[in-house]
C-alpha cells in the first residue's frame, strides 16, 4: 500500500514539475518574442551615491535611494562634513553603511571590528546599532582623518563604543588572536589597503564567531576587475580575494552589485 501511496505522490511530483517547466517555457519564448528593447538609462546601476555620473537616469536612481535612506542627523553632518574633504570617494555610501548596521543588528552583534576608518561615518552607523555595552573596534594607520569624526562620535553619544586602534591593522588583528579572543566577533567590515585583503579575511575568519558576517567593500573596484587590460596591484588583489572568497568552504558567501561591490561571509 505504502508502495503504491509513494508512487502517486512521485508521479504527481514529476507532472507538477512537468507542466511548471512547460510553462516557463513558454512565457519565456513569449516574453522573448514580445518584450520591448529597454533603453539603455534602464541599465543596472551601482556607484557610491555621492559618485558624479553623466547619466541622468543613474543619478536619479542613487538620489532616490540616498532620499529613502534613514539617517542618523549627527551621521547626516559627518557625511556632509565628509564630502567636502579632498579624498571624499574613500566614504562609505549612507545607504551601503545603512546596510552594514541593520545587519549588526539582525544578528545581535555586540563586538565588531572595522579595518580602515577614514572620517569614521560607518564607525558611527555600526555603533549606533549596537547595544550600549557593545565594542566597534576601529583600526587606521593616522589619526589625520579619524580626528574629523571623533566629535561627531561623542555627539552621537557613542564615544564609549568606539575603540580606535592606531597601528597596521595585522597587528591589531594578530593581538586580538593572541588574547584569545578568536571566535568571539560577531562582524568585520573590510575597507583598507586592497593588497591586504586576503590577509585581513583570513584574521577575521580566525576572529569571528560561527553565524559571523564579514564584509569585503570596493569589490568591484569602479568596474576595473572586468577589465583585462587591468593588471595593476590593487585590481589584481580585489579579484584574488573575490574568488577566495567565493570559493571559500568555510563560509557561505554573497556578492552584491551595491555601492562599489559588496561581498559577505557568512562563517559557517
Amino acid at each position: 500500500m505504502m508502495d503504491s501511496v509513494t508512487e502517486f505522490l512521485s508521479n504527481r511530483f514529476v507532472v507538477a514539475v512537468g507542466v511548471a517547466t512547460s510553462a516557463l517555457a513558454v512565457g519565456f519564448y513569449w516574453g522573448a518574442k514580445h518584450a520591448k528593447k529597454k533603453p539603455p538609462s534602464s541599465r543596472p546601476v551601482f556607484g557610491k551615491s555621492f559618485d558624479v555620473t553623466s547619466d541622468e537616469r543613474q543619478r536619479q536612481i542613487l538620489d532616490y535611494v540616498v532620499r529613502h535612506t534613514n539617517e542618523h542627523p549627527v551621521l547626516s553632518e559627518l557625511r556632509q562634513v565628509t564630502l567636502q574633504h579632498s579624498r571624499r570617494t574613500m566614504l562609505c555610501p549612507s545607504e551601503e553603511s545603512r546596510l552594514l548596521a541593520q545587519l549588526v543588528r539582525m544578528i545581535g552583534g555586540r563586538k565588531c571590528i572595522e579595518i580602515g576608518t577614514f572620517t569614521g561615518y560607518n564607525t558611527l552607523s555600526v555603533a549606533l546599532a549596537l547595544p550600549h555595552d557593545g565594542v566597534m573596534i576601529a583600526c587606521d594607520v593616522s589619526t589625520e582623518y579619524t580626528d574629523i569624526g571623533k566629535p561627531f562620535w561623542e555627539k552621537a553619544g557613542v564615544a564609549h563604543k568606539i575603540d580606535l586602534r592606531i597601528q597596521p591593522a595585522l597587528d591589531t588583528l594578530n593581538g586580538l588572536i593572541a588574547a584569545g579572543e578568536a571566535n568571539t566577533f560577531d562582524f568585520v567590515f573590510i575597507d583598507a589597503d586592497k593588497v591586504n585583503m586576503k590577509n585581513y579575511y583570513e584574521k577575521s575568519l580566525q576572529l569571528i564567531r560561527p553565524g559571523g558576517v564579514i564584509a569585503l567593500d570596493n569589490v568591484l573596484w569602479d568596474g576595473a576587475v572586468v577589465d583585462d587590460s587591468k593588471q595593476d596591484e590593487d585590481t589584481v588583489a580585489i579579484r584574488a580575494v573575490a574568488d577566495h572568497v567565493r570559493d571559500d568552504r568555510r563560509v557561505d558567501s554573497s556578492f552584491l552589485c551595491l555601492a562599489d561591490g559588496l561581498q559577505l561571509a557568512v562563517k559557517l
